[in-house]
């Protein structure tokens, strides 16, 4: 149920990261008093009020996306309210892209991770990070080649790409920012986090 229910709870992976920690092959398993408080957490937030909106076809869709270095995070939004949460563990490999390259993943991610939302509508993508928009501007093959793939991955979705600075895309930001040790959302082999 708490997999299910990841999505629809932001930063539910950091209440549940002490719990987390016991399922790395390295780690003892020792349920200590912060795996317990963990728990006491986790349930009460699985038994308050829903916070997520319903997804209407007939409202416009914003989705907000992050990254940071060790995560992306993505928000799809609508009037301003959430309709579902979508944070990622970077694999290690990713780890080492350039920060554009991770922010233009994100936007990559997002608009996958919501595809039966996002695919064949108008989505207006925000993100705090300027260079982005510039990249995004230029023809396809003056980008660098990894971006150059995503870039062709994301002409699949009608997409505005809008800057926006941090401050106001709190909820996304905050997301990206906050210590991610692991996430529901994974499958195991991504689990890693970037060292």
């Amino acid at each position: 149920m708490v997999q299910y229910m990841a999505k629809f709870l932001p930063d539910l992976a950091n209440d549940l990261a002490p719990i987390l920690e016991l399922t790395r092959k390295d780690v003892p398993w020792i349920w200590s008093d912060e795996c317990n408080m963990a728990l006491q957490r986790v349930k009460k937030r699985l038994t308050e009020a829903p916070i997520l909106a319903h997804f209407d076809v007939n409202k416009e869709v914003v989705l907000q996306v992050d990254s940071n270095k060790s995560g992306l995070r993505a928000v799809l939004r609508q009037e301003g309210k959430p309709v579902e949460f979508a944070p990622r563990v970077l694999k290690p490999s990713e780890c080492n892209w350039t920060q554009i390259e991770k922010e233009a993943l994100s936007m990559l991610y997002g608009l996958e991770r919501f595809d039966q939302y996002t695919y064949g509508r108008k989505v207006k993508v925000q993100n705090d990070h300027k260079p982005l928009a510039a990249i995004l501007s230029k023809p396809l093959s003056r980008a660098p080649k990894r971006l150059q793939d995503i870039m062709m991955k994301l002409c699949r979705y009608d997409i505005e790409f809008r800057f926006v600075k941090g401050v106001n895309l709190l909820l996304t930001d905050t997301l990206s920012r906050a210590f991610l040790e692991m996430t529901m959302l994974q499958r195991p082999q991504d689990h890693e986090l970037c060292k």
